[in-house]
């Protein structure tokens, strides 16, 4: 693909500016299905560290029985656990299940409080 034409007559080179135009459309779309690629990656990346930290937390604590009989030390992996949560859907979540809700119950209230918040900020970009 060339992005310049030669001219015989003239010797002279002509920019093909629909053709720059249109590669500078394409660049641009592609840099923003990256953008949005890492955004998952990096979600999906920090949930998997957040949910082995918390698991790690809650063998600690089931390794040891005295401590499994204290309601103190629950409350206090509860409060440990959502400390670790950066992002807000993980918090909203996690709280939902401590007030009892199940998890598929937790899961249409995160999901259905994003679809609202997407709508209003459709073009957004997440930085984080």
């Amino acid at each position: 693909m060339f992005l310049f034409s030669y001219d015989q007559r003239s010797c002279t080179y002509h920019t093909n500016s629909g053709l720059i135009n249109n590669e500078c459309l394409l660049v641009n779309q592609k840099i923003g299905e990256i953008v949005v690629a890492f955004q998952f990656y990096d979600k999906l990346s920090q949930r998997l560290e957040h949910v082995s930290h918390s698991l790690d937390s809650l063998s600690d604590v089931m390794g040891d029985e005295a401590q499994c009989a204290k309601p103190d030390t629950w409350i206090a992996l509860q409060s440990f656990i959502r400390q670790k949560y950066t992002m807000r859907e993980e918090t909203e979540m996690f709280d939902a299940i401590i007030q009892g809700y199940t998890v598929a119950e937790a899961l249409d209230m995160v999901a259905n409080n994003q679809s609202s918040e997407e709508v209003e900020a459709d073009d957004d970009v997440e930085l984080f």
